[in-house]
């Protein structure tokens, strides 16, 4: 069968025509890898920016495919009906299947108001497959395809996931090339993207993970890691095809989350790869012994979730029960270790206040990262957070795809949670300012800061517009910079970041 997978790779407002890179999807690559495995022909249509009706009809067609599966994630799922539409007006007659997390969870709505003939619930490697062997004429029976659901006279129908593998050996390489390298921002910032696991054994609130592992039969097996062998051959294989890659980013979940696999995939990842690389981690995770061998590796950056500066919102709103004191001592290690870091966080959560935002500002300012990314909670269907906003009255739609997604808080009002979330990082900078004065001049600057943080006679809308267009300048340099002055931005980020890029030779082994 000829398969055209489609992927909306762009945030919500994003305009047609817009000039933009895209993202690596490690589902999209390993789906068309088990694919191909089987004998099928598969195309991507990577739409990094919104597509016109007759240009995506003409690409849908030219494909001339037998079944359509597309990537459907909540953010853009107000615009999956139309492009449902156009698909069947281009390929009348070929079934369209929908994947992805929103689908997972949300598999009834994205049949109805999706307009899908299928949902594939969960990990799709092998249920993809047995979907083609029905559709193709070679088993007609669809309740043998595992974590199936459809529509039977407007009945909806599902069939129990199969189990998971316990290791990820069995799950091919993915695909790389499936992807217009060209057409991806890792590719620009000469990166390799890679995740050895899949999975995470925690079960915070905002994350769709605890409801993933509720589909399996067996869910002990939720978690799982290529081994270190195998780990270093899906590597060698990415390196083969991001041939100018001087970095590798990982997206795992949590690295070193289990130490005797962190310590030898280290050991070979050393030996036989060797270039800088980045990762995620917990700080309550990590102890000297896991900072120094990600350091002596070649970790340039570790990534970890702050998330809220309040404890009783981690522990009771998130269910990520990290103390202060081992958030702090996890950004001290790495710091003190010579490596980078990045910290996650979130405004707008359940019960906040600007008050506990500012204590998240704070807590930022003590770890000092070199890098902070902020967002505002988005109550993602299926996960806890979604119910425990809907239950406390502060989500006005059962559908938070529609864009009016930000919780309605009387104590928290959008327009402090906009102004929070645009001058998060600003504050940061002033309070570790303000800390670095003599005692006799910092704390009146702090309670200064404290007191224009939180003055509710702020002019929000004004500040926030202000922010945006310094944010949207600032951004655009950037882009450009990484698109025609690359070689001088990865310069000065290694310089800040103190790190040595690896370079490749042409069998793809790391340089002395």
């Amino acid at each position: 069968m000829k398969v055209l997978m489609i992927y909306p790779d762009y945030p919500l407002g994003t305009l047609p025509g817009t000039s933009r890179l895209g993202f690596y999807s490690e589902g999209i690559a390993a789906l068309a890898a088990s694919l191909r495995q089987q004998g099928h022909d598969v195309e991507l249509l990577h739409m990094t920016a919104p597509l016109g009706q007759l240009l995506f009809e003409a690409n849908v067609r030219q494909s001339q495919p037998d079944l359509v599966g597309f990537s459907v994630r909540t953010s853009n799922f107000s615009d999956i009906p139309t492009y449902v539409a156009w698909t069947r007006r281009a390929v009348p007659q070929v079934p369209l299947v929908a994947g992805g997390c929103h689908a997972t969870v949300e598999p009834r709505g994205t049949l109805t108001l999706g307009g899908f003939d299928y949902v594939l619930r969960g990990e799709a490697d092998r249920s993809l497959v047995e979907l083609c062997q029905v559709l193709s004429g070679n088993d007609t029976d669809l309740e043998q395809v595992g974590g199936l659901c459809w529509l039977k006279a407007g009945e909806f129908r599902s069939t129990p996931n199969d189990p998971l593998p316990k290791s990820m050996d069995s799950v091919p390489i993915p695909h790389f090339g499936i992807f217009d390298l060209d057409r991806l921002e890792t590719q620009l910032v000469k990166t390799v993207p890679a995740l050895l696991s899949r999975g995470c054994p925690f079960a915070c609130t905002y994350c769709c993970n605890a409801a993933f592992r509720t589909l399996y039969p067996n869910p002990a097996n939720y978690v799982r890691f290529r081994s270190p062998e195998d780990a270093i051959r899906y590597l060698k294989s990415a390196l083969e095809v991001f041939r100018d890659a001087h970095y590798v980013s990982f997206f795992d979940d949590i690295l070193p989350l289990y130490p005797d696999w962190f310590n030898e995939f280290m050991a070979r990842y050393r030996e036989e790869i060797g270039i800088p690389f980045s990762c995620n981690a917990r700080a309550d995770l990590l102890n000297p012994q896991v900072v120094a061998t990600l350091r002596d590796s070649g970790c340039f950056r570790i990534h970890m979730g702050v998330e809220s500066g309040d404890f009783e919102l981690r522990r009771r709103v998130l269910k990520r029960p990290v103390s202060q004191e081992a958030i702090l001592e996890g950004f001290d290690l790495a710091r003190k270790s010579g490596m980078a870091t990045l910290s996650y966080n979130m405004v707008g959560l359940p019960e906040e206040t600007l008050k506990r935002t500012l204590k998240t500002i704070k807590l930022n300012a003590r770890a000092n990262p070199h890098r902070i990314v902020v967002s505002v909670f988005y109550p993602y269907p299926g996960t806890e957070g979604n119910r425990l906003a809907r239950s406390l009255g502060y989500l006005s739609t059962d559908q938070p795809w529609s864009g009016n997604w930000m919780l309605h808080q009387p104590q928290f009002t959008r327009d402090e949670v906009a102004f929070a979330s645009a001058y998060f990082r600003t504050f940061v900078r002033l309070y570790l300012l303000a800390w670095r004065l003599p005692k006799f001049l910092g704390r009146p600057a702090e309670r200064l800061l404290d007191t224009l943080f939180l003055w509710p006679g702020k002019p929000n809308k004004i500040l926030v517009r202000t922010a945006g267009i310094g944010t949207r300048l600032l951004d655009g340099a950037k882009r450009l910079m990484r698109k025609y002055l690359t070689g001088l931005y990865l310069y000065l980020r290694d310089r800040s970041l103190s790190v040595s890029p690896g370079g490749r030779d042409k069998d793809g082994l790391s340089e002395d």
